[in-house]
């Protein structure tokens, strides 16, 4: 979608006034996100693919009342639908993220995220449509399965027998299911701007993943990705992120280390049977040539990341 026919549907719903400007925002893969400015003030458009499921604009409401007081997250502001797919506008947060994120932001991060399961765990109500499949840990590794040796690709095949060989020995620890985010990634948190202390404001963004799961495996994929420092794991930041996140029946590191090994495994396998169907990843066409070359190159990271994780001594 480009930025003249994004900046026509928002003129034409009359909440923001005159559109002065749309720029792409960048760290999500799957779903297209803009930042606008406007004359009534700065917004973020959000393009959802609605083949891939995920939460309803409805559905993020009624989330959006669930956590007001303890955890609040992005105020929704219109959302409307066409053949083309789902819209969003949210108002937009100011924020002094990192490029990067330090042990400091691991801590305040999981923190909050503590704080955000603790308010979801007591709601009995359930998102009207989620993404199927999504952190089905034990079909996701045997569909890699049924994929490998069906291409020319002899790395693919080796990469995949890294990961199933590896996940064979591990299995996910067992907590009460909750509604869970589903990809607490580091960028789905927003930090502090300028005009507040980073301690002060925390928000997690991209709810589309909310899911009623097992809870550690959003504290797994936490770690794996605020713990990942040039392709190493930092024993520094999951300490930080162990001793601060809190939730009822507080795991140990030993319990969140396994959860970090298989989610990042898993995070694998999904790069793998992307590269075998070719349809889901978003990719950077300034570093690569086509999904399917972004998608080996992911999945050899996060193996090598899992060795990381696996050697490392706390």
């Amino acid at each position: 979608m480009n930025t003249t026919s994004i900046r026509k549907e928002i003129e034409d719903r009359n909440f923001a006034g005159r559109v002065f400007s749309v720029s792409p925002l960048s760290g999500g893969i799957v779903n297209g996100t803009w930042r606008v400015t406007a004359e009534k003030g700065e917004f973020v458009f959000q393009m959802i693919r609605d083949d891939l499921g995920g939460i309803t604009a409805e559905d993020y409401l009624l989330l959006s009342h669930i956590l007001r007081k303890s955890a609040p997250i992005p105020v929704l502001i219109d959302y409307w639908s066409d053949k083309n797919g789902e819209r969003r506008i949210f108002r937009f947060i100011p924020n002094d993220s990192p490029s990067v994120p330090s042990g400091t932001h691991a801590a305040i991060a999981a923190r909050h995220l503590g704080k955000t399961h603790e308010a979801l765990r007591g709601s009995s109500w359930r998102p009207s449509r989620t993404i199927p499949g999504f952190h089905e840990t034990d079909r996701i590794f045997s569909r890699l399965s049924a994929l490998t040796g069906r291409s020319n690709s002899g790395e693919a095949d080796r990469l995949a027998e890294t990961i199933l060989r590896e996940s064979s020995r591990l299995l996910m620890p067992e907590y009460p299911e909750q509604l869970i985010h589903g990809d607490p990634k580091w960028k789905n948190f927003l930090f502090g701007h300028e005009a507040f202390p980073v301690f002060a404001r925390v928000t997690i963004i991209d709810w589309d993943t909310l899911m009623h799961g097992n809870p550690l495996i959003d504290l797994g994929d936490f770690c794996r990705s605020f713990c990942f420092k040039a392709g190493q794991f930092d024993t520094d930041a999951f300490a930080l992120a162990c001793a601060n996140y809190w939730m009822e029946g507080q795991p140990d590191t030993d319990t969140a280390l396994q959860a970090t090994k298989i989610v990042t495994l898993e995070l694998g396998a999904r790069y793998l049977i992307d590269w075998h169907e070719d349809s889901y990843f978003g990719w950077d066409q300034r570093r690569f040539a086509s999904r399917k070359e972004s998608n080996i190159a992911a999945a050899r990271k996060y193996i090598s990341y899992f060795q990381s994780i696996a050697e490392c001594s706390l």
